[in-house]
């Protein structure tokens, strides 16, 4: 979400990169254009971010210093220095309500100020004019309640030097259901989300990205602020993913940044490149977050023996799915399986002998063992 606590002229050229730390958190980084209403006071922006249990308390220094990094998305770009379209289809505990909340703490990184407001009621103990924002802005809260008021923190940061805009980094946990959240909803000082379409200029980077994704395609947002919000984009994959090391400057980037992708089981290369995905999202439409598979949740499904279905739940992923003639009939040659199973449940199949063979490499799908009876 990019909200501003004053008016802007425009915002564009949004850049988002996401991926899961080998801690389990998620590092978000953000950078846009921002052209500011003259005569403007300095403008903060508030991002919101999973904190489903609380772990994020208003004195969490989640923020990482990106001042001496301001060309990392110039490095994300160098991974897709052309197109790789193989494997891809053409289609802390909140605290009382009623108790009086102190100040919140307000931080220094680099060239930012920010605050971290843990939960939707902290707001009433954030410092409102160190960061322009109205005490009574009663639209703003009304937004963040209504998309956020459960469930969510906020990043609430201002820039305090002249030159260049350092992107915005910071490390969260991901959402319940262990997807990586990509805040792009639009509000800029109350001026979009009244509106069924939102102007996007979107980049976003996914490392480690499990979620199947199409050349051209739909994507179902999260937080929409209109029902069945779908929204276009345009997906490329880079080969490199064992040149990460060669890309990206790690003295500058957080400790369990990934070294190299991770991809589900018996995956092969297709697939690997799968892991590195750039979305181009472009002109007026629906308004919302989106969220992403991350390939590291398939690691743990493996370990502890259990169904993929946990982590994808019926949103199509890249892994090995195997479709089974015993349990799954097929129907007339050339037409699509009925059903298939992740590389966890195809082992009871190989137990009993069924006749049992692989997918197609870069197919994605999702594993149909909660709907076999």
């Amino acid at each position: 979400m990019c909200v501003f606590s004053g008016p802007v002229r425009n915002v564009s050229n949004t850049r988002i990169f996401v991926t899961e730390l080998k801690s389990g958190d998620q590092f978000t980084v953000y950078q846009n254009a921002v052209a500011f209403a003259a005569n403007s006071k300095r403008v903060a922006m508030i991002l919101p971010f999973p904190n489903p249990n609380g772990t994020i308390t208003a004195y969490s220094q989640i923020m990482w210093n990106m001042s001496e990094y301001k060309n990392f998305f110039k490095h994300c770009n160098d991974l897709f220095p052309m197109p790789v379209t193989k494997g891809i289809s053409s289609r802390s505990t909140a605290r009382s309500k009623s108790s009086v909340l102190e100040p919140l703490p307000i931080f220094q990184c680099g060239a930012y100020e920010y605050s971290v407001v843990s939960n939707f009621d902290e707001f009433s103990a954030l410092n409102f004019a160190q960061f322009n924002l109205e005490p009574k802005s009663i639209s703003l809260l009304t937004l963040l309640k209504r998309y956020y008021g459960t469930g969510y923190g906020f990043l609430v940061c201002i820039y305090t030097q002249e030159g260049e805009i350092p992107p915005i980094a910071f490390i969260h946990p991901k959402l319940p259901n262990g997807k990586l959240f990509v805040p792009t909803m639009h509000d800029h000082h109350g001026n979009e989300t009244s509106n069924a379409l939102a102007n996007w200029s979107h980049e976003i980077y996914i490392l480690n990205n499990a979620t199947f994704l199409y050349s051209h395609g739909t994507m179902q947002l999260i937080n929409p602020t209109s029902l069945n919000a779908e929204i276009e984009y345009r997906a490329s994959l880079s080969g490199r993913w064992n040149e990460l090391e060669k890309v990206f400057d790690y003295t500058k980037l957080p400790p369990g940044f990934p070294t190299h992708v991770t991809t589900a089981a018996n995956a092969t290369t297709p697939d690997n490149c799968s892991a590195i995905a750039r979305l181009q999202i472009e002109g007026f439409q629906k308004n919302g977050d989106l969220a992403f598979i991350s390939s590291l949740d398939f690691a743990s499904c493996y370990e502890k023996h259990e169904c993929t279905f946990r982590v994808t739940s019926t949103t199509s992923a890249y892994q090995p799915l195997f479709a089974c003639e015993n349990c799954f009939p097929p129907r007339r040659p050339g037409e699509a399986d009925l059903g298939c199973f992740c590389s966890v449940c195809v082992g009871k199949c190989e137990q009993a002998n069924h006749k049992i063979r692989q997918l197609k490499p870069g197919s994605g799908g999702f594993c149909d063992t909660p709907f076999v009876k």
